[in-house]
């Protein structure tokens, strides 16, 4: 149990729980029952911490809360369900909450993810990227049109990156939209399209509308499907600036990736600039810092991808050089940022 663990005669009383993690810049809330009780935990800096263990009884009056608060179902416990939170710090500020439920063993588990719209959009100085990473990148959204890609596993910050790279891009001579999963963080000046599976208006759909609007720059939260991805390169080929972020391990895994959805690499590489892999470190201090690979699509880069089906670092690294994520990660070690232990738990060896 931490020292930020609840009040017992909070956890009946779900609003309390979540500004307990809210105050704790908590990203997210695990609800679960087990056959020793009932536990919450909370995600903070990327791991999760214990804030209560008690009872099962528990369980049953906070799941039904929850599920009222998300307009779900509050009878069906044999199968998941998924909704929306709207949960008011005060009368202008709300957080946006993803509710998941999932049966277990022992009953229903649920998680919340927390996303405050408010929240404090960085620049790139602010994002842990160095010089020659910053530089690429701001080279790549310099560009007219084509495609960039930021990768990485769920809550390594490649939503807080494409923001920051929007942020900078924004002005009155650009029509700049996303189409997001929820809306993370709302951005004045910027036309964002909330993904609704429940209304049909999935990431293609809306790509598809938004390609009839008249756009310059086009940020799509996530690359999910083959159809999405189709639409996506040829937005790119066709003068507009397109950025979405990808679940994969690396970068060259990101073209990988795409080529299991279907999509021939010569197809993607016609549109592809900058593909950029990354992770969160845990500071020594506090909070969490972002260590990065940048990979520029170079004719050297795009000769290699073509010509051989299997793809390593150790392939790519005999035409040219590759800064990889471990190597920004040591960096980080070097400059007493990071503990070498933190990159060895979050980043394997090249």
């Amino acid at each position: 149990m931490t020292k930020e663990a609840l009040a017992f005669a909070q956890i009946d009383n779900v609003g309390a729980v979540i500004l307990h993690a809210y105050q704790h810049k908590a990203s997210d809330l695990h609800f679960e029952p087990g056959k020793a009780g009932y536990h919450i935990r909370m995600r903070q800096d990327g791991l999760l911490q214990s804030i209560f263990v008690g009872a099962t009884h528990h369980a049953a009056r906070i799941n039904t809360q929850l599920k009222v608060m998300a307009e779900l179902d509050i009878a069906e416990q044999r199968v998941p369900q998924d909704g929306r939170i709207s949960f008011a710090l005060d009368p202008t500020h709300h957080l946006n909450i993803r509710v998941s439920t999932c049966p277990t063993t022992y009953g229903e588990k649920i998680v919340l993810r927390l996303l405050d719209p408010k929240a404090h959009v960085r620049s790139f100085l602010e994002l842990g990227l160095e010089d020659a990473q910053r530089e690429l990148l701001t080279q790549a959204i310099g560009h007219p049109n084509g495609l960039i890609l930021v990768t990485g596993p769920a809550g390594s910050g490649k939503t807080t990156t494409l923001y920051s790279a929007l942020s900078s891009l924004n002005n009155n001579a650009r029509n700049i939209a996303t189409i997001e999963d929820p809306v993370e963080i709302t951005l004045a000046g910027i036309n964002q399209v909330p993904v609704n599976v429940k209304l049909n208006l999935s990431f293609a759909r809306a790509l598809r509308t938004l390609m009839r609007q008249d756009p310059d720059i086009i940020m799509i939260g996530e690359i999910r499907d083959r159809e999405t991805a189709e639409i996506a390169i040829q937005a790119a080929q066709t003068g507009h600036l397109v950025m979405s972020t990808l679940h994969s391990a690396s970068a060259l895994e990101a073209i990988n990736r795409l080529a299991h959805m279907g999509i021939a690499r010569y197809e993607l590489l016609s549109s592809l600039h900058l593909v950029v892999a990354q992770r969160l470190l845990r500071t020594q201090t506090t909070g969490r810092v972002g260590v990065y690979e940048c990979l520029p699509i170079t004719s050297l880069t795009r000769k290699y991808v073509l010509s051989n089906e299997f793809l390593s670092y150790h392939g790519l690294q005999q035409h040219e050089p590759v800064h990889t994520l471990r190597t920004a990660a040591m960096n980080k070690v070097k400059e007493n940022i990071v503990t070498l232990a933190e990159v060895n738990r979050v980043i394997p060896h090249d």
